[in-house]
């Protein structure tokens, strides 16, 4: 499970604290350990999903050099995605995504399962 998030972390490594992107400004929008932390909250409720325990998750964003030093971004993604799929779970389904749905519930548990361990 940890390797999933090494992979992650390794794509960004060369972006480091470089600009990922920049708009018409010259100013940039993202960081490059922004963008692995980000990475790396939105797989844990997939870790989750695949059967992995949510403390043994919460506990590798806690201590992974992707998330570490950034815990209240890390906490303040995961709930923005977690409220996401809790929302759009209540929603009629759309033509041709019959289990859209479902899967939104259930990655909403995740996401509040891992929220769980973060907040206490």
């Amino acid at each position: 499970m940890a390797s999933l998030i090494v992979a992650a972390d390794e794509f960004h490594e060369g972006l480091g604290a470089t600009k990922v992107g920049e708009n018409g400004l010259g100013t940039g929008v993202a960081e490059g350990c922004l963008v692995a932390c980000i990475d790396a909250a939105s797989l844990a409720p997939q870790l989750v999903l695949a059967g992995h325990a949510p403390a043994d998750i919460a506990r590798l964003l806690r201590d992974h050099p992707a998330t570490a030093d950034s815990p209240d971004t890390t906490t303040a993604f995961l709930a923005a995605l977690t409220g996401h799929w809790h929302r759009n779970a209540r929603k009629p389904a759309p033509p041709g995504a019959p289990g859209l749905r479902a899967y939104q519930q259930r990655a909403a548990a995740a996401g509040l399962a891992l929220l769980g361990y973060r907040m206490s």
